[in-house]
């Protein structure tokens, strides 16, 4: 039977009523003046969803807020967001047991209402991110244009370490690297210190060393670099915040780019020159896939709910931010083939969620035509 890749999940979160609802995937749900669309003024957080769980929920709540705090934007409601995930994981649950991505979007608004405007998302991760995990990357070095020794106060409009939607520059980047016979790049200085990629943290390995660019405001603090920071000391690496040159690089014993769903890219070259290949390359992608399965979050099992309704978490339900590791996903989650926790790898319906025997959109068109004809008798 031919693969089929899942429909898009999406749920809309309204930040000021406190509620979430499942949105039908076919259908429009962003308005023409939309801050998000006319000025890219919003902020966004992308989870890597194994064996049917967020990873690092906490983290990227945390970073979420600080995101938008940053640009003035209304400090989002955990709790609310905690439940809309739950949702969208959930009906993503029903059509397949792979790896998903999971994306947040709080958008300043409209224009005609001034409200801000929310939802999540969960989609297959992109084949690209696949291949990058499998296979490594080549990136080139380009300047960002101020020096990272003259402090927080350089080029502060820049909001570097803000996840806002303008993603343009990055984007632009990536394109000329792809012209220019590489993958990715990575941004630098003006002083020839290294910063971030386009869309991951730097990681250099010396021995049982792990390196990284300290965060500050023009490097987005890396949710994946925390996670391993936190986990590799257990398994005896020494981890370190470092100004790091491409000189550093040429001599390491391994270059990574990690993200959240990308997880640990192996860099291959850098400015056309070739870098060491690990004795062992599967060592780094285990220990962050390991440092992430420490950071997963359980969310419970939900049923589908109806495309058009809104959806509220039951009164009293608590959520457990902080279950433990097996009670999570535990590593082989995260490295097995199949993102099953049991291993399994069983396959669910591909198809539209069914309700008594329909489909939920063909059910919902019943529903309606009977409401109709309900109305006319009156």
């Amino acid at each position: 039977m031919p693969f089929s890749t899942p429909k898009p999940v999406i749920v809309i979160v309204d930040p000021l009523g406190g509620s979430a609802r499942a949105h039908n995937p076919t259908m429009p749900h962003i308005f023409f003046d939309d801050a998000a669309v006319t000025r890219g003024d919003a902020v966004f957080e992308t989870l890597l969803v194994s064996a049917g769980k967020p990873v690092g929920l906490s983290a990227h709540l945390q970073r979420f807020s600080n995101s938008c705090v940053a640009l003035g934007l209304p400090n989002p409601q955990q709790e609310q967001w905690i439940t809309a995930t739950e949702i969208a994981v959930a009906q993503f649950n029903q059509q397949a047991t792979t790896d998903a991505r999971c994306t947040w979007t709080l958008s300043r608004g409209r224009a005609a209402t001034g409200q801000p405007t929310g939802w999540v998302t969960v989609t297959a991760i992109p084949a690209a991110q696949l291949t990058a995990r499998e296979q490594g990357v080549k990136v080139l070095t380009a300047c960002r244009g101020y020096t990272i020794d003259r402090g927080d106060d350089a080029a502060p409009w820049q909001l570097a370490a803000v996840k806002s939607v303008n993603y343009q520059a990055a984007m632009a980047a990536v394109r000329w690297a792809q012209d220019n016979g590489a993958d990715d790049v990575i941004f630098t200085s003006s002083d020839g210190l290294l910063q971030e990629a386009t869309t991951a943290a730097l990681l250099v390995v010396q021995g049982k060393t792990l390196l990284t660019p300290k965060p500050d405001r023009h490097i987005l603090p890396s949710t994946t670099i925390g996670a391993l920071f936190d986990y590799a000391p257990s398994q005896g690496y020494t981890v370190q915040y470092k100004k790091i040159k491409k000189k550093d690089v040429l001599k390491a014993d391994s270059v990574w780019l990690v993200s959240a769903v990308r997880m640990a890219a192996r860099v291959r070259s850098i400015d056309g020159e070739k870098l060491a290949k690990p004795d062992n390359p599967g060592a780094i992608p285990a220990l962050v896939a390991q440092a992430l399965a420490a950071a997963a979050v359980v969310v419970d099992e939900r049923a589908a709910h109806r495309l058009d309704s809104p959806v509220q978490r039951p009164a009293g339900k608590a959520f457990d931010a902080h279950a433990d590791i097996d009670a999570a996903v535990g590593a082989a989650g995260l490295l097995g083939e199949h993102g099953n926790a049991n291993g399994d790898g069983a396959a669910q319906s591909t198809g539209t969620a069914k309700t008594g025997g329909k489909s939920q959109d063909s059910a919902g068109r019943e529903e309606k035509s009977k409401d109709k004809k309900h109305r006319k008798r009156k």
